[in-house]
């Protein structure tokens, strides 16, 4: 081979050779740097963008960055990394570009001081506390079983029923005109005919689900301060319906077999209550069905204090056997008890349909409070 062109490629060898060692190399990655969490170094552009935003929080607003060659010269990056950290950065707003002229430190937003609510308290008084009812309609932890609210689950909620006759119903005449007040006539036929054989549907308010009857009865019968005998355990929904309409709830003993009868006299002489809250059939939350015997003196004790029975009888459509428990309005002959059903636990929960069975002096008081 001729000299002269062996000398040549050597020269552009050793030319070569001097300009990669002249070229200054990325500072290795250590293992702090590494991606917290993965176990892996950093990508270029993730190590540029941690340079550049330390240098924007330790600058003042409106103070250059460094430019696009001094960054490639110091992190050993190439220019495509350095244009993507900048435009990243851009997007979070911590450096502004200005055409010719370089990247700048952006103006950080001020912090705007915070509205003050503090006047609500005087206001409103202090925050209540958390009611039962919140315990009960609250969200349930994700693959939890709720055992409280009383509601079936959901794989046995006739849903495909439930939707078919909602479809038909909404495509019926009249379906979207204005409501009696009382509610439809024909639901509440149908619900008197359910209660006991002598209700007429004349008898019967429909209203929003049963916490909503549970509220309107108590509020037909009773007033702010008055004392409602219940039993203990009992509803937390209607504890809180009590507190609501401003009423004490006193408790009355319970066995396996109801309330406990023995005590409801005293209860009704020293507390001078006028209204008794029960669940006879399947009581919530200890599943008890008031014995026979002890709903005869129940309605007893009720004439004889000249006492409201608000009988709440919401689970009686999930009674095994028919005749489990006989209704208390079914041996009412005073007109003592204003009698509540509701659909929500029996169908779905969002079947917000309860009816009041009104005795003769609540007609007057709960209607005006439904409207």
């Amino acid at each position: 081979m001729p000299r002269s062109i062996v000398s040549s490629s050597h020269s552009r060898s050793a030319s070569a050779a001097s300009a990669a060692r002249s070229v200054p190399k990325a500072a290795p990655v250590s293992n702090a740097a590494r991606v917290p969490g993965s176990g892996r170094a950093p990508r270029a552009v993730d190590r540029v963008l941690v340079e550049l935003r330390r240098h924007a929080e330790a600058g003042a607003p409106g103070g250059a960055m460094p430019s696009v060659r001094e960054l490639i010269t110091e992190l050993g990056v190439s220019p495509v990394t350095v244009s993507r950290a900048l435009s990243e950065l851009t997007r979070q707003g911590v450096v502004v570009t200005r055409p010719g002229a370089g990247t700048f430190i952006a103006e950080r937003p001020r912090p705007q001081p915070r509205s003050s609510f503090d006047w609500q308290v005087v206001t409103l008084g202090a925050a209540p506390v958390v009611s039962e009812l919140e315990l009960l309609v609250g969200e349930a932890a994700p693959r939890s079983l709720v055992l409280n609210n009383g509601y079936m689950d959901a794989s046995l909620q006739p849903a495909a029923e439930l939707a078919r006759a909602a479809r038909r119903v909404l495509a019926g005449p009249g379906a979207w005109g204005r409501a009696p007040l009382d509610g439809l006539l024909e639901l509440r036929t149908w619900f008197a005919t359910q209660a006991a054989p002598d209700v007429r549907a004349s008898d019967v308010l429909l209203v929003q689900g049963g916490q909503a009857a549970i509220g309107t009865a108590l509020r037909a019968v009773g007033k702010p301060g008055d004392s409602v005998l219940v039993e203990s355990p009992t509803y937390l929904g209607a504890t809180a319906a009590l507190r609501a309409a401003g009423l004490r709830p006193v408790p009355v003993p319970t066995d396996e077999r109801g309330l406990r009868v023995d005590f409801l006299d005293a209860a009704f002489a020293s507390t001078g209550a006028r209204v008794l809250y029960v669940q006879p059939c399947f009581s919530n939350p200890t599943g008890t069905i008031l014995a026979p015997e002890r709903q005869a003196e129940v309605l007893r004790l009720a004439r004889q204090h000249n006492a409201f029975i608000i009988e709440d009888d919401y689970c009686r459509d999930l009674a095994y056997r028919e005749n489990d428990s006989r209704s208390l309005l079914s041996q009412d002959s005073n007109g003592q008890v204003i009698y509540i059903r509701s659909l929500t636990k029996s169908i779905a929960p969002s079947m917000r349909v309860a009816p009041i069975r009104r005795s003769s002096p609540a007609v007057d008081t709960s209607t005006p409070i439904r409207r």
